[in-house]
């Protein structure tokens, strides 16, 4: 996939707007904290035991939402994200936390080598391809200490997968093979429980739903065979190559319509061309032609 097809980066997605990717309905720091709070109580609806306070990683921490209520609870907190720019907004928010390190990291095998408590992870793994998600999930495992639990919001219901480029697109796995592939991993107690959102997440006509996947650490962490996890997990293969998400289309068309409403054509008008880059089709390009000239009149 090419350079110009392939969709937007984490980084690129965060410099249009850095809230509206993080959480549609949030529209500053105040909303994002507060966001945070929220999916963190969904994620902990109860306070960990005693012997699972000392150490955390949160996966896929982005911005740091869900780092800020986590500090109130564990000693020790590592966040890891994909995005450099969503870290350096991670350390300004997290400015006055103690005993919190940042890693930038691409793959499951680049986690840091600690040992910790609890993995959680929100809003993150869903995006990710079946190998990679499973990459990320044998290293959960390997960092877990014994008895140590996981936490980790996912969608299930019928299989829904794209290509290995995109990392915008929800994918959705049978519940059952979930249930099987966790097990295979050396995980057990795994429970899955639904995850409510502020809107209706479960999308009717993929047939898919949120759930929160509890589970524990059994045993000791040995090498996996992806290939093997990824044909228990999945019925079907995601290929190397493939359109742009349409998912991500709607979305930079829909902010830049809000923008206009807003009378925010400048804004609005990096929105409607990356719609453009991802998806050129009559209508997107002549939004962005008269965009462009009502900016030129301004001007």
């Amino acid at each position: 996939m090419s350079e110009e097809t392939k969709g937007l980066s984490w980084d690129e997605r965060l410099a249009l707007d850095p809230f509206f990717w993080i959480a549609a309905e949030v529209s500053s720091q105040e909303e994002l904290i507060s966001s945070g709070a929220r999916d963190f109580a969904e994620l902990f609806p109860s306070p960990p035991t005693p012997e699972d306070r000392g150490s955390a990683l949160d996966l896929g921490c982005g911005v740091g939402r869900l780092l800020l209520p986590a500090t109130k609870i564990f000693k020790k907190l590592h966040g890891v994200d994909a995005s450099p720019r969503a870290l350096e907004s991670a350390r300004g928010l997290l400015k006055e936390t103690p005993d919190l390190t940042l890693t930038v990291v691409t793959s499951g095998e680049e986690l840091p080598e600690v040992i910790v408590d609890v993995v959680y992870s929100f809003a993150t793994l869903p995006h990710l391809s079946p190998r990679k998600l499973l990459g990320y999930l044998t290293a959960v495992h390997r960092i877990l200490r014994t008895d140590g639990s996981a936490k980790l919001q996912l969608y299930v219901g019928n299989e829904v997968l794209f290509h290995e480029a995109d990392t915008f697109s929800i994918r959705s796995y049978d519940r059952s093979r979930l249930g099987k592939t966790l097990e295979m991993i050396g995980f057990s107690q795994i429970s899955l429980r639904p995850l409510k959102l502020p809107f209706d997440g479960t999308d009717h006509e993929l047939i898919r739903e949120p759930v929160i996947v509890e589970m524990r650490k059994e045993g000791s962490s040995r090498p996996r065979d992806i290939e093997a996890l990824c044909a228990e997990l999945c019925q079907g293969r995601e290929g190397a190559d493939g359109v742009p998400s349409r998912d991500e289309y709607r979305m930079l068309v829909t902010r830049a319509n809000t923008l206009i409403r807003e009378q925010k054509l400048r804004e609005a008008e990096p929105f409607i061309t990356r719609a453009v880059s991802l998806y050129p089709d009559e209508a997107s390009v002549a939004a962005l032609a008269f965009l462009r000239q009502s900016l030129e009149l301004l001007d």
